[in-house]
């Protein structure tokens, strides 16, 4: 089934499968990736008894906007989030999982999340920006340009956005870290970082499945759905 979800950005395509009265995991996919990049996750999440929604990102698939800020992008998952009824699980890949856990998306009337399930995620803005800089060749105070700009829009010093300083207040009972040792894009060390900083989630390393293989390996998505279901 495919529905709309009202957002400052422009309506947010949502994608569900599975019984609707069964708990959701709610997949959050990456930067120009769409609600699509999960089919690998629908079956066995739906066989495992969740019911499945994913959403494309403002800007992204068939959701309104013309630009997907962190902010927007999280606000958009929020949204969704707030349609949905029992929520067991989040899972999120790469500028996804920044979003969800930078914000970051809570559950209503503070309701601790289940399991959170983050996928090549970066460590923050500030390293993402860095990594841009160096690509682009930019000048020394580009991040701090940048960081400056974050604040100015968003009331938030840009640090405050980092997955492993404001993730742990979203108040997940049960966190896992997926990263692939070879990530071309997000290296593995930052999901080392997060899963140090964050108390209680455990790291699973995969090796040879780089940033996005790594979304359709059948041996990730088992290890996911058995964490999410444990």
């Amino acid at each position: 089934a495919c529905r709309t979800v009202a957002y400052a950005t422009g309506p947010v395509a949502v994608y569900e499968w599975g019984p609707a009265v069964a708990p959701a995991v709610v997949l959050v996919h990456g930067w120009e990736h769409r609600a699509s990049f999960w089919r690998a996750w629908v079956q066995p999440l739906v066989a495992a008894g969740y019911r499945v929604v994913a959403l494309d990102g403002p800007a992204h698939g068939a959701s309104g906007g013309k630009q997907a800020t962190l902010v927007d992008y999280g606000g958009a998952v929020q949204a969704v989030v707030d349609t949905v009824g029992e929520v067991r699980a989040i899972v999120a890949h790469s500028f996804g999982g920044a979003s969800v856990a930078g914000l970051p998306v809570r559950l209503a009337g503070a309701v601790p999340l289940p399991r959170l399930v983050l996928l090549s995620a970066p460590v923050g803005p500030r390293a993402v920006a860095g990594r841009f800089a160096d690509f682009l060749s930019l000048s020394a105070d580009f991040v701090e340009q940048f960081a400056q700009q974050v604040e100015l829009a968003t009331g938030r010093p840009v640090d405050s956005f980092a997955v492993a300083v404001t993730g742990p207040t979203m108040g997940a009972k049960k966190v896992l870290v997926l990263h692939d040792e070879e990530d071309e894009i997000i290296p593995f060390a930052e999901g080392q970082q997060i899963a140090a900083a964050w108390p209680g989630a455990v790291l699973h390393a995969t090796r040879g499945l780089g940033h996005n293989r790594i979304l359709r390996d059948a041996g990730v998505v088992q290890s996911a759905v058995a964490f999410i279901a444990d």
